[in-house]
């Protein structure tokens, strides 16, 4: 599209340069030029150029406007075709700012055209003989006007007023006949009901309505029929063109004035520009259809930094005034207040008064000493002077520059009897509440806005419908605007992958989730309690009314496919952690650990958002870890409670009371806490250290994980009815998910858990399955626990499994809660809290720093020799080695192979044996195997081989074929050249 600028260059050349080349004949007469129209033929010339206000118009046809518009209408083109046939001429180079489709470029300018079409129809009624527009209006016949008793000619012609008749179908048939109902309906040109379809403005004046780039957008009408509770004015619905947040009335008119007089009036309604600009305040601009809103003061500040407020002298125009202050301050534009005499608007003041401008130059008051003068004016009440102050503190802070600031918290303190340092107080603080969010955290550059709309209260959402006796007939919702107003509330769709979504509401960089009911219901509220009908411009719909019209189509309005409508421009960015950094979130504050320590941040400084349930619902005070110093440095055992805290004393015991193990289970927790997922995940495998067959429980190991969970979001599931082919096993996580145990896992049995079932969950992520939703892949830390050890075989299971043993410490008999006193996180008060914050931070900071430390066993290897072999054979082992070891023989009578490997005392570990007598042998010892089939020498091998493995660390014993025997030795085959399977 071609850019603003090169627009405004095209716009800046002289309308009679422009024009010249496509009329011959044009000559100057008096202060205009004229010719015979090039749009028809003539006898009489009515062809007029006012070189002076830079417009045409065409007395035969009713064709008028600015260079671009004659440039259109004579070849016959888009807006932006005859732009660039101006800046080609003129050796202006175009200069684009984003591209668009062809598709989109070509409706756009048949909507365009449209709209000029519509807008010569109605200029050339209001000239037609007979209609009493111009009376009724005007205050006159049409040679009236051009006595200038009321609007000049020239108004009339310069600003392409116009008139719908009092006719249903007037434009509705010339529609029909070039086929564009469907476009004029979209429009909002002609409007439908049912089948029907009729003219939206009818017996009005038309005002054209035109953007800053000049193009025609929309259409106002003020009421001129005799029923006099008809909206006095209305104007074209939203539309592809018409944004009226995006547009101001005179604004492409006046564009020229502001930039040279260096600041814009700024009125309300068509009337008050047009008489503002014919009596000499050509920089006059209005919003029309709306209050102000942000978008036009932002529109504002392209032309100027400064705006003189203009509005009605009656109570609501004081209200506006008041209002709009705030608005333009946002935008760093100096506002000045001019308040008119009561019972005048800008139209009938500057027609009454001569020495408008003189009124206007001396009357206005700067818009923050405006505020300050109203609000204080003989206030007596200390507190309603304190409340007044404050209401000026704040206006005064939407000022981004601190001179600014600084100079009106001088002014108000020097005027109003207050100390400068109380009032820069007040404005300090202003600065910095209007940066802080409801919920304690500060907001700062407000990331992962939905839909920002400036001001919501007053959005026109919805249209009222009105019937011939201008009773209310219908309320018609716009559900673009709709769905529009509901993203302001922060509602969305989150795209979680490229197949699942959800609803969620972000506000102030929290993301929650979010389901029908719960935006039904804010909804609802919003409309009770904050809506502004009046602002809005509401005439017959109030709250009762409005929300009758929702609750009877709540599914349509309220549906899912509405809501996917509502989203972010993109992806929403998430404050997560890094390879080196882990981050907690409290109500104060957000804390980074890093290998070096920890630090609390401001919110301001965070690049994201995070879930609501990862946020910590207390404040973070830093505080030296005492804990970790013993009362006795040679000593493991610590005091009673170490000076950690309750939960860094109870590490300790379940470590076994063992410094080493104690630090590799607090890296163990930095590794759970850290919500990073690219590199080589290991699933954390928490079992018992108790030797006994049937375990108690009770060690603190799903203590430990709920433990964890109080700083991170935490999912469990319960284990005994794991089930890995269960598609809806996980349907408890959540996208906001970090930490996920499998509690209690079955570890014997026809259901017993296999790690192989989780390996690809560990490594690339489980699969959500929920109702309502779209399965959803998602990756967290997860944790295993078991009463006994899991079945854990293979190389690439083992590496990525922490297995960490807990001592049998706390048991049924002995509770964390007898040994405290208190129940863990319940009872606790502030300064528990801290230091069990302070601990996390440590463990965090220690896995960084050293990764996760390679716990210690306790009984791990033999439980697990217990399990998946049997007491019998450990026995018999073990018996075997001490053999070995004193006399070279493994038992009496056994007569083997020494080729190889002679008798010494370094037992089992050295000596070389015949599987197949050694399978005998144990089963003459133990006579029972003899009666299971399922014993057979293939499992005595495995054991012989899992034996080699957990207790001996020897992961491929070596084995050989010699004589038709079978060979076996507890050594690594790598060790050794003159053993081989193969020979």
């Amino acid at each position: 599209m071609i850019s603003n600028n090169c627009i405004d260059k095209v716009r800046d050349i002289d309308i009679v340069q422009v024009i010249s080349p496509y009329i011959t004949d044009l000559k100057k007469v008096g202060s205009n030029y004229k010719a015979f129209t090039p749009f028809g033929n003539e006898k009489t010339p009515s062809f007029t150029v006012n070189q002076q206000k830079q417009f045409f118009y065409c007395f035969s046809t009713g064709i008028g406007g600015d260079a671009i518009s004659f440039v259109m209408e004579k070849k016959q083109c888009p807006f932006m075709d005859a732009v660039t046939t101006i800046a080609k001429d003129h050796g202006i180079t175009i200069e684009y700012d984003s591209e668009v489709t062809e598709e989109q470029r070509a409706q756009k300018a048949d909507y365009l055209k449209l709209n000029q079409a519509v807008l010569r129809s109605y200029q050339k009624q209001l000239l037609d003989a007979g209609n009493n527009a111009i009376e009724f209006l005007f205050g006159g016949s049409f040679n009236s006007i051009r006595e200038g008793k009321s609007f000049t000619l020239e108004s009339v012609l310069q600003w392409q007023l116009g008139y719908a008749p009092n006719s249903w179908d007037f434009i509705t048939k010339k529609c029909e006949r070039s086929n564009t109902v469907e476009e004029a309906a979209e429009l909002g040109i002609l409007s439908k009901k049912g089948s029907k379809t009729f003219d939206f403005l009818r017996e009005r004046i038309v005002f054209p309505i035109h953007n800053h780039l000049g193009q025609l957008v929309a259409f106002g009408g003020r009421n001129i029929g005799h029923v006099s509770e008809s909206p006095k004015y209305i104007n074209s619905p939203q539309s592809s063109l018409y944004d009226k947040s995006q547009v101001l009335y005179g604004l492409w008119q006046s564009a020229q004035a502001i930039r040279t007089k260096g600041y814009v009036i700024l009125t309300e309604g068509y009337t008050d520009v047009i008489s503002c600009h014919q009596y000499g305040l050509n920089n006059t601009v209005a919003s029309c259809g709306t209050a102000l809103q942000k978008g036009h003061a932002t529109l504002l500040k392209k032309y100027t930094n400064k705006v003189t407020v203009m509005y009605d002298g009656d109570v609501a125009g004081h209200k506006a005034s008041l209002r709009s202050i705030n608005i333009l301050a946002q935008e760093g534009l100096l506002v000045s207040i001019c308040q008119l005499p009561g019972g005048h608007d800008p139209d009938s003041f500057v027609r009454s008064h001569p020495n408008a401008i003189e009124y206007l130059r001396n009357k206005s008051i700067d818009g923050v000493q405006y505020l300050t003068n109203k609000l204080q004016s003989e206030v007596d009440d200390p507190i309603t002077r304190s409340n007044n102050f404050q209401i000026i503190a704040n206006t005064i802070s939407k000022y981004d520059q601190p001179v600014i600031r600084e100079d009106y918290a001088k002014w108000v303190a020097r005027n109003y009897d207050l100390s400068k340092s109380v009032m820069t107080k007040l404005v300090d603080e202003a600065v910095k509440k209007g940066k802080v969010t409801s919920n304690g955290h500060k907001n700062g550059a407000k990331k992962n806005r939905v839909i920002e709309l400036d001001n919501p209260t007053v959005y026109p959402f919805f249209e009222e419908k009105f019937d011939d006796n201008d009773a209310l007939k219908e309320i018609k919702i716009n559900r673009f605007r709709f769905v529009q107003l509901l993203g302001s509330f922060g509602y969305t769709r989150h795209e979680i992958n490229n197949d699942a979504t959800t609803f969620v509401r972000i506000k102030d960089n929290v993301i929650k989730h979010t389901h029908k009911d719960e935006i039904i219901d804010h909804f609802e509220k919003f409309l009770r309690t904050e809506y502004d009908f009046d602002g809005a411009g509401c005439t017959a719909v109030d709250y009762e009314s409005l929300i009758n019209k929702f609750y009877s189509g709540l599914g349509s309005f309220f549906s899912k496919d509405l809501f996917n409508r509502v989203r972010t421009e993109q992806q929403i960015v998430f404050n997560q952690d890094g390879q080196d950094t882990i981050y907690l979130y409290y109500r104060n504050g957000f804390v980074r650990i890093t290998g070096d320590g920890y630090k609390l941040l401001d919110y301001a400084a965070m690049e994201g958002s995070v879930w609501e349930d990862q946020l910590l619902e207390r404040d973070f005070k830093i505080a030296e870890v005492a804990g970790l110093k013993f009362a006795d440095s040679e000593a493991k055992k610590p005091r009673k409670e170490i000076e950690g805290g309750i939960f860094a004393d109870f590490v300790f015991r379940i470590a076994n009371e063992d410094l080493e193990r104690f630090q590799s289970l607090c890296s163990i927790i930095g590794y759970l806490m850290h919500d990073y997922y690219d590199y080589k995940l290991k699933a954390v495998n928490l079992t018992d250290s108790s030797l006994s067959d049937e375990a108690d429980g009770r060690s603190g190991k799903t203590m430990l994980c709920k433990i964890i969970g109080w700083v991170r979001s935490y999912c469990e599931i319960n284990g005994k009815n794991f089930n890995a082919a269960d598609k809806n096993k996980y349907e408890d996580a959540k996208p906001g998910t970090q930490f996920l145990h499998i509690n209690d896992v079955r570890s014997k049995g026809v259901n017993k858990f296999d790690f192989e079932d989780i390996f690809n969950d560990v490594t690339e992520g489980i699969i959500v399955n929920q109702k309502y939703m779209k399965p959803f892949r998602h990756r967290a830390k997860m944790a295993i626990s078991s009463n006994n050890p899991i079945n854990i075989v293979g190389g690439s299971q083992r590496d990525r499994v922490i297995e960490f043993e807990l001592s049998g410490y706390f048991s049924a008999d002995h509770s964390p809660e007898q040994e405290y006193g208190s129940w863990f996180g319940r009872d606790w008060d502030e300064k528990e809290w801290s230091k069990f914050d302070n601990f996390m931070c440590y463990c965090g900071q220690t896995f960084l720093k050293h990764g996760i430390l390679k716990p210690g066993t306790i009984n791990l290897e033999e439980r697990k020799l217990i399990k998946f072999t049997s007491h019998e054979f450990l026995e018999f082992i073990r018996e075997v080695d001490s053999n070995l070891k004193s006399s070279g023989y493994p038992f009496v009578g056994y007569i083997g192979n020494t080729d190889h490997a002679s008798p010494i005392p370094n037992g089992i570990i050295d000596f070389e044996f015949d599987k197949k007598k050694f399978y005998e042998k144990f089963t003459e010892f133990y006579s029972d195997y003899n009666n299971h089939r399922w014993f057979t020498q293939n499992l005595f091998t495995k054991w012989l081989k899992l034996y080699a493995e957990l207790h001996l660390g020897i992961k491929q014993p070596q084995q050989r074929r010699s004589d038709g025997k079978s060979m076996f030795l507890f050594k690594e085959e790598s060790t050794l050249n003159l053993f081989s399977k193969k020979e």
